[in-house]
């Protein structure tokens, strides 16, 4: 099932990356900083909580994450045209 034929090297690649994008595409969604989210509801201050200005690492890692998603998406798309 997950080992290539002859011939059809590029049938096991595409599971392989799809579940490494997807592992890396969690990482660095759950590495993203929330700012007060939950905070404002239980009594914090709101204020400055709707509009952010990431910068520096933080805009890094949402960038890279936008990538990985694209990624994964891609070849999760890959993967069922193969299959």
């Amino acid at each position: 099932m997950g080992l290539a034929k002859p011939g059809k090297r590029g049938e096991s690649l595409a599971p392989t990356m799809d579940s490494g994008y997807s592992s890396y595409t969690a990482v660095f969604i759950l590495l993203q900083v929330r700012g007060a989210g939950l905070g404002s509801v239980f009594g914090g201050s709101s204020a400055g909580s709707v509009f952010k200005t990431r910068r520096g690492v933080e805009r890094l890692i949402f960038n890279i994450t936008i990538v990985l998603v694209v990624l994964f998406a891609l070849v999760s798309v890959l993967n069922v045209v193969i299959h």
